[in-house]
């Protein structure tokens, strides 16, 4: 029995946010190991279009910026026609502003 038996992700969709680089390439690196289809988000076309090269054919892009909650609703549509149901969402796009949520402005 191998990993993927177990843990595989084979025909599933999955959509993470700051997928372009860092903690969010890599958290898309494991689920294309793991036979999902990825869609990586991002605000830098050219970071996500090299990210989208290193993870190979299972991986597309699209350019957002997660702080336009009025355009989420179509972002979502988009994603959904270009590539299938989202099966998976990571939430990975932050900040680094250091204050009470409460506090924070979207």
């Amino acid at each position: 029995m191998s990993i993927n038996d177990i843990f595989g992700l084979e025909g599933q969709h999955a959509v993470v946010t700051g997928g372009g680089s860092g903690l969010g390439l890599a958290i898309a690196t494991c689920f294309v190991e793991a036979g999902a289809k990825v869609t990586i988000v991002g605000t830098n076309a050219t970071k996500l279009a090299s990210a989208c090269e290193t993870l190979g054919p299972s991986a597309t892009s699209h350019v957002f910026d997660v702080t336009d909650t009025a355009g989420a609703t179509g972002f979502a549509s988009d994603v959904a026609k270009k590539s299938g149901r989202v099966s998976i969402l990571v939430n990975n796009a932050g900040n680094t502003v250091k204050k009470p949520l409460g506090e924070m402005s979207v």
